[in-house]
């Protein structure tokens, strides 16, 4: 999905998102800012201070759908103005750990 500058990829699951928060520290070893329940992990800051430019959004899943999936993950990339830009994969270190693995079995 793509949005205005940043491209945006949207997973949901069954884990609690303290327990993929907890996936994602082990795996990135970054610490997330956690405010009431939500979980943000910034790989590459940007302008805004609120927003960064490479990040992971864990939170409750409030309206994405309804039943079982309790978790929603979002990963949020700036588009660059580069034409050598890297893949995704190569630029943020969990997406490829969302794809291929299981938080569960963490």
């Amino acid at each position: 999905m793509s949005q205005g500058e940043s491209y945006y990829w949207v997973f949901v699951t069954a884990d609690s998102a303290s327990k993929v928060a907890a996936f994602y520290k082990a795996k990135t070893s970054v610490t997330p800012t956690e405010m009431e329940g939500m979980f943000m992990f910034t790989f590459k800051k940007g302008s805004n201070p609120y927003f960064p430019d490479h990040g992971l959004v864990i939170e409750p899943n409030k309206q994405l759908t309804v039943g079982p999936p309790k978790t929603a993950i979002t990963f949020n990339k700036k588009k660059s103005v580069e034409r050598d830009e890297q893949p995704i994969e190569d630029t943020l270190p969990a997406f490829r750990c969302a794809v291929t693995a299981n938080p569960s079995a963490a």
